[in-house]
């Protein structure tokens, strides 16, 4: 159970606390080592996080900090490492299998999805950066609403076992060994074809009248104004839930009907109609994830009281007693004096000096005890042995009345 404890802890701590990483990290405490074969990078510093890449043999990385926990620390790869980004942050550029983050805080994942266990890395893609295209999940559908995966910049961190990792000695060659293993991006850009070189033939004076652009009525333009500024409201509201958007994809279809096909209004009146289902999408997985962690989080306190019981149940006050343990009595100088006997110990001396129970009857008894103090214990002497806590009773708990050995 502690284990599980753990690691479910470790989640929750780590998604509460991830904040966006700097565009730019401080590499000047930063060492060289190679990996092991199986080498792997998790997304957190624990065996339970997801494997965001397993390194080849003999592969150099530069490792930061002490190791924490059973012995994980920062990681970076040369070579960046295959990670998953939500697609409303890239743009397509001139540049083949390259895409440009438009977003800042942009997270990377291990896997295509949105759950706890899918944590994203602590290092963050900013506005401007350029990734490497690896593959979509979903080609045939839009951009903004597919997960794409991506080869990472190389200053992006995972987590990976020191263990695994074997310094390199000459730190400056392995910058140079660094150096000459990073992912360097495509740079051949689409060539557009040229001009053509034969002169057009002049064209000929049409028989027809040119056809009038169909005119937007008055009532599609103010039903587009008023559907810009519900979508706007929605998207700028960084807390909005799925129910926000939907009064912006009645105001948007509204427009679409309004307006003649084939109009710059309905084009992008439709256009806004995909965005806002985006969105609306990304406001579904938002809520999903605040669900589960919520659930993970009731579970977790529901735990942690079970455990709590149990330990309690294993100490001698159980949380809530002065004293506890089976009773046992001897006479002492004519006195007859009673004890509770916990773990093989006189743990405390009883007496009901108000005369309310009979402790003669409750030999052999084990039972729980409040009361008042009228000593404390006191350690052995030359002249005197160890003497027990005393307790004036004023309430006693019957916990198990059948004999048995004392503990």
């Amino acid at each position: 159970m502690r284990s599980t404890l753990a690691a479910v802890s470790t989640a929750v701590v780590s998604i509460m606390l991830s904040v966006p990483a700097p565009a730019v990290q401080n590499t000047r405490d930063a060492r060289y080592a190679t990996v092991e074969s199986g080498a792997k990078v998790r997304n957190y510093a624990d065996r339970q996080g997801l494997v965001v890449h397993e390194l080849d043999a003999g592969s150099i990385v530069r490792l930061f900090g002490e190791p924490i926990g059973i012995g994980f620390v920062e990681c970076e790869s040369p070579s960046g490492y295959p990670v998953w980004v939500y697609g409303e942050y890239l743009q397509e550029t001139d540049v083949p299998g390259v895409m440009r983050v438009t977003g800042s805080g942009v997270n990377m994942r291990p896997r295509p999805e949105l759950t706890v266990a899918n944590m994203p890395l602590g290092t963050k893609l900013q506005r401007g950066d350029r990734v490497e295209l690896i593959k979509r999940q979903n080609s045939s559908g839009s951009l903004a609403t597919d997960w794409v995966q991506v080869w990472s910049p190389a200053r992006v961190r995972g987590w990976i076992l020191a263990t695994e990792t074997k310094p390199i000695a000459d730190q400056a060659q392995a910058v140079a060994g660094w150096n000459q293993t990073l992912r360097k991006l495509p740079t051949k850009k689409v060539v557009e074809p040229g001009p053509a070189t034969v002169k057009p033939e002049s064209p000929k004076p049409s028989a027809t009248k040119p056809q009038a652009s169909p005119k937007i009525s008055s009532e599609a333009a103010r039903a587009l104004k008023d559907a810009d500024a519900l979508f706007a409201a929605a998207t700028e509201n960084l807390a909005s839930v799925p129910a926000d958007f939907d009064p912006v994809l009645a105001a948007y279809t509204r427009v679409v009907e309004l307006a003649p096909a084939n109009t710059t209004t309905a084009d992008l009146a439709q256009r806004r109609l995909d965005e806002t289902r985006a969105h609306a999408g990304m406001a579904r997985l938002r809520e999903e994830v605040a669900s589960s962690e919520r659930r993970l989080q009731n579970r977790l306190t529901e735990l942690t009281a079970e455990q709590s019981k149990v330990e309690l149940q294993q100490t001698a006050h159980w949380g809530r007693f002065h004293g506890r343990g089976r009773v046992e009595s001897e006479t002492e100088a004519g006195e007859r004096r009673f004890y509770l006997r916990w773990a093989g110990a006189r743990e405390t001396e009883i007496a009901c000096t108000s005369g309310r129970y009979d402790l003669t009857l409750l030999d052999g008894v084990e039972i729980g005890v409040m009361g008042h103090s009228l000593r404390q214990a006191l350690p052995a002497t030359i002249d005197h042995a160890a003497e027990p806590k005393l307790l004036d009773l004023y309430r006693i708990e019957v916990i198990s009345a059948a004999a048995q050995s004392p503990r």
